[in-house]
């Protein structure tokens, strides 16, 4: 192999995974290393949701998801949809053409990793609530609208549980999303590394 050969090799596996539970800011510190970082910025959204969020005026489908099914089959489906959405991303990661990648989303699960730096953003069930309940204007909403967020902020704290017990054991870096501190540190740590 020449050094070209293993400079490209290097350069494919500059990949940083951001997942983290529903409203922990994936996205925002995404967008604020990309802004930074010489990076293409994928967000497992484009690829596929399950099945969306409730606001501010959901779909009749979403609607019924969270109006009707048991927190367990919400827990059942959207595993099964994590596990479906693995080959998305992998093509999505196949398909880019830049020498580095952040790929974001809460479907990402340690096990697509692979080569790279593997943030996991977290937060306590406080933090979370109050930021479903500012983004989807839970206070101003009707009793039937607040039913189903309620039901899209109990499935995202309980998948929250189960995302932190994969990231712990792919020893993925925990970043806690209320601390600011932390979170400026990890956005630091994530430039250089793509760069």
């Amino acid at each position: 192999m020449d050094g070209s050969e293993g400079h490209v090799a290097l350069a494919a596996s500059r990949r940083l995974f951001i997942s983290g539970a529903s409203h922990t800011g994936k996205s925002t510190f995404a967008q604020a290393v990309a802004a930074e970082a010489p990076a293409a910025l994928i967000s497992t959204d484009t690829l596929a949701r399950h099945p969306g969020r409730p606001w501010p005026v959901p779909r009749p489908h979403v609607a019924d998801f969270y109006a009707n099914l048991a927190a367990d089959t919400h827990a059942t489906l959207l595993q099964h949809h994590y596990a479906t959405l693995q080959g998305l991303i992998k093509e999505a990661l196949a398909a880019c053409d830049t020498s580095a990648v952040i790929i974001e989303g809460s479907a990402l699960r340690p096990l697509v990793a692979g080569d790279g730096l593997f943030f996991c953003l977290h937060a306590s069930d406080d933090f979370v609530k109050m930021r479903i309940y500012q983004n989807s204007g839970y206070h101003t909403a009707d009793p039937d609208h607040r039913h189903l967020i309620d039901a899209f902020l109990a499935r995202s704290l309980a998948d929250q549980t189960a995302l932190l017990a994969e990231a712990e054991k792919a020893q993925a870096t925990l970043i806690d999303a209320s601390n600011e501190t932390a979170l400026a540190a990890a956005q630091q740590l994530a430039i250089a590394y793509l760069r």
